[in-house]
């Protein structure tokens, strides 16, 4: 790093410094507590859910107070843009949002819990009547098989790329390589602020 940087950097304020820390530490904290929620769901609340489903964004729902995880699929983040075919840009994230909540408002939904992520969420194939919710998602080109995790829509992937419907139209970055680019991002710019007070130390 440049002196000139960090000298610009001497001049962020303080508080908005100690903000990211402390938005960084939440973050980590978070992970390890939603690991560690792992464990502790019981065989009652993984049983089959259904019930009407509120959307929290394009692959994940909440019925009955559980948050679920579409298994085997990956929606764009929800503040994510996606490039067009020709030209500009698009709310690819927004969009599977509201393509989700289009497709099951008021609608009673029916879930086959599959187990628990990370997070503690539970993961699940989710149904209206007979047809596959995760699978329309897919299908629509609204989100990318998951396949680090599971190979079970590879074939609706495989149709909306043909199609070049959704983020297959044009350019579109996979929200996994989306979070980590974030994580990176954010463990960079705490390493330069650590650096920073290492060459700056607090006179107080």
């Amino acid at each position: 790093m440049r002196i000139a940087q960090i000298l610009v950097m001497r001049e962020v304020s303080p508080v908005y410094t100690t903000q990211r820390l402390v938005a960084f530490a939440l973050a980590v904290g978070l992970t390890i507590s939603g690991s560690w929620a792992v464990g502790g769901r019981s065989d009652d609340q993984l049983a089959n859910l259904a019930g009407v489903a509120k959307v929290v964004d394009g692959d994940t729902l909440v019925i009955n107070g559980t948050r679920i995880r579409l298994e085997g699929i990956d929606a764009p983040e929800a503040g994510q843009t996606c490039k067009r075919r020709l030209l500009g840009a698009w709310a690819c994230g927004a969009e599977a949002t509201n393509a989700l909540t289009h497709l099951v408002q008021d609608k009673q939904v029916r879930c086959e819990p599959r187990g628990l992520d990370k997070y503690g969420r539970t993961l699940a194939v989710c149904f209206l009547d007979q047809q596959d919710v995760n699978a329309w998602m897919v299908r629509q080109g609204l989100a990318w098989a998951f396949i680090k995790y599971s190979t079970s829509y590879v074939k609706e992937e495989t149709e909306a790329k043909s199609l070049r419907i959704g983020v297959w139209q044009g350019e579109a970055t996979p929200p996994w390589l989306v979070s980590a680019d974030d994580c990176a991002e954010l463990l960079l710019l705490v390493h330069d602020e650590m650096l920073f007070f290492d060459i700056f130390p607090s006179r107080n």
